[in-house]
């Protein structure tokens, strides 16, 4: 990615950058939890495809955010040397997995999400944006994909399947308010031509979420965004610490290991 000329513009990409690899790390760290446990195998491999995606644009966005990172940090730093509060994925991709219709809720959430946010990157005036957004988008379009032919089934399927499915998305709809919300950080890249302000496209993706499950029979509502992002800054739920830890745990053990 190309460098900014002040030191608070290049503040505002690290930690820009950074919140959208965390999100994809952490996703990609619970999708993984799903191996093995899958309804079916076919869902195993799938739900781990989907997760190494996820891991893929992690590391592509660690990477980048390392160029705007005045303690020289790499990938491996960011995932694995960071405490929990330095962390600034949103709630969304970090609270525990429920049943398989709260994950099928959670995919097609986030990959609706990320079908709008990458779109908008691909007229960022950063190189490294405008260049990751088509595959990014690409590939959010599979995740939404499947999680849309997942929710068909759930919710045309039996009144179990669809209370389930229900269920998972009014646990998870509260949550993606935060995805929306503008601050200093957000303002300034704006402004520079980086991105979009965030709560500008809180429209566009109501509109692909409600365009994939039209028809369903399906409730959702639309948060109001909050005030603050909590996640964002640092601030995550009970849930996340133990899968941290679980995450950084053979990094830790073994540092400066090499395999």
């Amino acid at each position: 990615m190309e460098t900014t000329s002040t030191t608070a513009a290049t503040d505002s990409l690290l930690t820009y950058v950074l919140r959208h690899a965390d999100d994809s790390l952490i996703l990609s760290q619970r999708l993984c939890e799903w191996v093995a446990r899958a309804p079916r195998i076919e869902d195993d491999v799938a739900l781990l495809n989907v997760a190494l995606d996820h891991l893929g644009h992690a590391r592509e966005l660690y990477a980048a955010a390392s160029e705007y990172d005045p303690a020289g940090r790499d990938e491996d730093d960011f995932a694995y040397l960071r405490t929990e509060i330095e962390f600034s994925n949103a709630h969304l991709f970090e609270v525990a997995n429920g049943d398989f219709g709260h994950t099928i809720a959670r995919i097609l959430l986030a990959s609706t999400w990320h079908m709008t946010l990458y779109s908008s990157w691909s007229g960022s005036t950063v190189e490294g944006l405008a260049q990751f957004a088509p595959r990014g988008r690409r590939e959010a379009e599979y995740h939404a994909e499947y999680a849309t032919t997942w929710a068909t089934r759930l919710a045309l399927g039996t009144e179990e399947s669809a209370t389930r499915l229900q269920r998972g998305l009014n646990s998870l709809m509260p949550l993606t308010g935060e995805l929306f919300v503008d601050d200093e950080h957000t303002a300034a890249l704006s402004m520079s031509g980086a991105i979009v302000s965030p709560s500008t496209l809180l429209s566009a993706w109501k509109r692909s979420l409600l365009d994939v499950i039209d028809g369903l029979g399906l409730e959702v509502t639309v948060p109001a965004v909050p005030l603050a992002a909590e996640g964002r800054l640092g601030r995550h739920t009970e849930a996340f610490s133990p899968m941290l830890g679980e995450l950084q745990y053979l990094r830790r053990s073994f540092p400066g290991g090499n395999w």
